[in-house]
């Protein structure tokens, strides 16, 4: 029995883990650890606003309306509706950063950059 593999994201990085779905997007530890202080702390962030919409949608759709007057009360769109729009835009972003990180990586200084510099 072969287990389907899903790489790190970093391409560098040899670890896989086991699939649990398709286009499963993975970093490992080690390379998580790399990534930027101010990243750890927005996933986090963005991780407890998940929570809240989650619990928010279980409440269910007459829950919380935004945009309603008190004379309309069928008006208006879901609170747990809106938010899950600006937070997957959100969650995108941090997504796309974190990827851009690990395929377009700076280059070192060091010896090499300095005779690539110089075309040797």
């Amino acid at each position: 029995m072969s287990e389907v593999r899903t790489p790190c994201l970093n391409e560098r990085c040899r670890r896989t883990f086991i699939q649990r779905y398709a286009g499963e997007v993975l970093v490992c530890l080690q390379c998580w650890k790399l990534l930027p202080g101010a990243w750890h702390a927005r996933y986090k962030q963005l991780r407890k606003r998940w929570k809240l919409v989650e619990r928010l949608e279980a409440k269910g759709v007459q829950y919380r309306r935004r945009g309603c007057k008190f004379d309309q009360p069928g008006r208006g769109v879901p609170q747990s509706y809106s938010m899950r729009a600006k937070l997957e835009r959100l969650w995108n972003l941090l997504w796309n950063r974190i990827h851009n990180f690990f395929e377009n990586p700076e280059k070192p200084l060091g010896l090499d950059a300095f005779l690539e510099e110089m075309r040797l």
